[in-house]
């Protein structure tokens, strides 16, 4: 990916380069919409394919997006600003490496937290407490402790229970789409910044006449001085 999309950008150009990274999201969207489901209800072989290349596309972009960047700058805001503007971007990516991560590994803590609670619900007190020896009040106890899995109350659900594990990570990937989305519309809005105001040429001639007149004047100043000390020597002689 960061190989060929840096060539491909040459011909393409950066700004469409970077809208076609934008194809990611519904990529990214059609794993939780399309593929997962296939895999659940029709062809597991299928899905798996089309759920690697989908990864492997993904993939492929964010290698993209981190070789073009550079030089995406350099035409925006010229080789000057280059090297700053690149510096605070790494550093921001450098803060969503590490923010980012968390942030989503909790969105799919709360879906497993929001799925365990539904399939609890399911359940009858008795049955509850018969499976785990306590009573759904301490279920948070029992959840960080794992003694309540997901897998262990599917085994006490009716028949034809749907399991939720292919979705817990649903909401993870619908909040990277939208934040995708934001950074998709922001590439459609980057203009170049207007051109530095330039001085106009009756400014420049000006000054430059300005110049000459005060070197005129000192150069006739210098001129005079030189004939009153020859006239002061004569006059002596």
């Amino acid at each position: 990916g960061r190989f060929g999309w840096a060539v491909s950008s040459d011909y393409l150009g950066r700004k469409n380069t970077y809208k076609f990274f934008a194809t990611g999201i519904p990529v990214l969207a059609s794993i939780p919409l399309y593929i997962i489901p296939l895999g659940v209800d029709g062809s597991a072989t299928t899905a798996v394919y089309m759920f690697v290349g989908s990864t492997m596309f993904l993939v492929m972009n964010y290698g993209g997006l981190f070789s073009v960047l550079p030089a995406y700058i350099v035409d925006l805001f010229g080789q000057r600003n280059a090297g700053a503007i690149h510096g605070r971007q790494l550093t921001a990516w450098t803060a969503a490496a590490l923010t980012g991560p968390n942030l989503l590994t909790s969105l799919r803590a709360r879906s497993e937290g929001q799925a365990i609670e539904a399939l609890t619900a399911k359940l009858s007190d008795e049955r509850f407490f018969a499976a785990f020896g306590e009573h759904k009040v301490d279920l948070n106890e029992l959840v960080q402790a794992k003694t309540v899995t997901i897998a262990r109350l599917m085994e006490l659900q009716a028949p034809g229970a749907v399991d939720p594990t292919p979705h817990l990570y649903d909401t993870t990937c619908f909040s990277i789409c939208g934040m995708l989305s934001i950074a998709a519309l922001s590439n459609l809005m980057l203009r170049p910044p207007p051109p530095a105001p330039q001085i106009a040429a009756e400014a420049v001639e000006a000054a430059t006449a300005s110049l000459l007149s005060k070197a005129s004047k000192e150069s006739n100043t210098e001129g005079t001085n030189e004939e009153e000390k020859a006239d002061q020597k004569g006059a002596k002689v």
